[in-house]
């Protein structure tokens, strides 16, 4: 029987991917040595989640890998490494209340759609705790 905490965790994860399935998140699957991108959310009636992943085409078949929640994490990068340049490019996105990332801090509040659709695009982790990601870093980004 799931916990609470699993519950919750799930629900942020979901959320997470569902933003940035757009952009293809790439996610270390356990057991498997390959990261692979995201490709397919798949939500049944009574609200369990199966994620894909697409490995390959063989003979003309798309072959994918299967997973739940339990199984991955994605890689996601941390605010605090945003760089002078990305703090302003993000800046200077037009905004009603025009809102700054200072020092890593990002307002509550996003004022843009287009300010959270650049964060997502650039894959920082705007959702999860940092045990439920692999946070990115010079030696460890599978973006590259």
């Amino acid at each position: 029987m799931k916990t609470l905490k699993k519950i919750k965790d799930e629900k942020l994860l979901l959320k997470a991917f569902s933003a940035m399935l757009p952009y293809g998140v790439i996610c270390k699957i356990e057991n498997v040595e390959k990261e692979y991108k995201l490709t397919k959310i798949d939500v049944n009636d009574f609200g369990g989640v199966t994620l894909s992943f697409f490995i390959r085409e063989y003979k003309g078949r798309k072959q994918e890998f299967v997973c739940t929640f339990d199984q991955i994490k994605p890689y996601l990068r941390s605010l605090n490494d945003m760089t002078e340049e990305e703090e302003e490019e993000f800046n200077n996105i037009p905004s009603t209340k025009n809102y700054q990332i200072v020092g890593g801090d990002l307002p509550w509040d996003i004022a843009n759609y287009k300010q959270l659709d650049w964060l997502l695009e650039h894959r920082f982790n705007i959702f999860l705790p940092e045990n439920l990601y692999i946070k990115v870093s010079e030696k460890n980004n599978p973006y590259k």
